[in-house]
């Protein structure tokens, strides 16, 4: 009987650890992609309101525009500087120039300051597919992850987690 549960604990293991090492895969996340033209950034009005008041989120807002949709299809990524090793990201819908603000990689320390290094990848994600891949450390105390997100349409929804160092 001892026996037959540790086997069967070792093959649960065994499990855990190979869908921990499987890396997702863009393609399996599909959305059409579409050619549209941009609408304009529906700005906070309010003076005090973040990122909305930030003159560098605005210049990399503005500067979107001119580019392709990157992401799910029509949406864009607007990605500014909020240090060495680190970049905030607000997602643009083309269509409509709505913003989400408050992703949960909004801040994302992706290097390390002191030895001036960019350890991790930053944020990953292509124009056909829903799948956001972010690896770094999220916060300025926290750990290192590699967190997958999916896009559906309004939010991101965490699909995996993996614990970096």
């Amino acid at each position: 009987m001892e026996l037959r549960w540790c086997a069967t604990l070792m093959i649960w293991v065994i499990t855990a650890v190979a869908w921990a090492q499987q890396a997702l895969r863009f393609e399996d996340y599909p959305v059409e992609s579409s050619e549209v033209g941009h609408a304009s950034p529906k700005f906070n009005k309010t003076s005090d309101a973040w990122p909305d008041s930030d003159p560098k989120f605005r210049d990399a807002a503005l500067a979107a525009l001119k580019l392709r949709q990157d992401f799910a299809g029509h949406y864009l990524f607007i990605r500014w500087s909020c240090g060495v090793g680190c970049a905030n990201y607000v997602l643009m819908d083309s269509l409509t120039g709505v913003l989400y603000r408050f992703a949960p990689f909004y801040g994302l320390f992706f290097g390390d300051p002191v030895a001036g290094t960019a350890n991790y990848s930053g944020l990953s994600f292509r124009r056909d597919s829903r799948l956001v891949v972010a690896a770094g450390c999220f916060g300025e105390h926290g750990g290192y992850w590699r967190r997958s997100y999916l896009w559906e349409g309004g939010s991101f929804r965490l699909i995996k987690e993996i614990g970096l160092r």
